[in-house]
């Protein structure tokens, strides 16, 4: 296997293992254990690490080694306030400029969520969360405007897969897709772009809390 190839390959399990919470804020990440999973010496382990430090993900402490960066309340406010006037603006959009064929794909996505929630399946539900928004913002033809909500949801994969470990969340985002496919179909295009604020907002009001509790055990400790 080349060398890229091991760098690339240690960087995404590493990457998903932190966004996922299998590696929590502030685990010491083991490289020797995880060259030995992979069966790569310590070097591509290392060099995943320098480009997840790049993108925050992870923190050098010194004599400590690499530890996953905690969430951030900071970052969080950040990412979501992007991502509530880039994605209801997009919304709104893009519900007037749907079409038939994209109402019936986001009506597919809609009952396959609905599916994954049943299942507790939160590593689905994401993805065909991501794609629900991806159908529905790109009707809008704004692509450029879309790919700043790609950039911005890869930064909130952490906090997404955190609000999606709880199964009310999950059915709680249900009912709001559901309700955003309705407000399309009813052609209520300004309640469309309402719909996705309040989802985006109250998502962020949840993780908000669930820092804010973090930093409390972590204070206590």
């Amino acid at each position: 296997m080349k060398s890229e190839d091991k760098n690339d390959r240690a960087y995404h399990y590493i990457r998903n293992e932190i966004i996922q919470g299998k590696l929590k804020p502030l685990d010491t990440v083991d490289q020797t254990l995880i060259a030995k999973q992979l069966e790569c010496s310590r070097l591509p382990v290392r060099q995943a690490l320098l480009r997840l430090s790049l993108e925050g993900l992870v923190t050098y402490v010194s004599n400590k080694g690499a530890k996953v960066t905690p969430l951030s309340m900071e970052d969080l406010v950040e990412i979501y306030s992007a991502r509530i006037s880039l994605e209801s603006m997009l919304a709104k959009v893009g519900a007037r400029k749907c079409e038939l064929g994209q109402i019936l794909e986001l009506k597919r996505l809609l009952d396959a969520i609905k599916v994954a929630v049943e299942k507790q399946d939160s590593v689905q539900f994401l993805q065909l969360d991501e794609r629900f928004h991806d159908v529905l913002y790109r009707a809008s033809g704004y692509l450029y405007i879309c790919s700043l909500t790609d950039q911005l949801r890869q930064r909130a994969l952490r906090y997404l897969h955190v609000y999606a470990s709880s199964r009310d969340h999950l059915q709680s985002s249900l009912d709001e897709h559901t309700q955003i496919v309705e407000a399309i179909q009813a052609k209520k295009y300004e309640l469309v772009g309402e719909l996705i604020k309040a989802h985006i907002e109250k998502g962020m009001e949840v993780l908000a809390k669930e820092i804010s509790n973090t930093d409390h055990l972590r204070e206590a400790e």
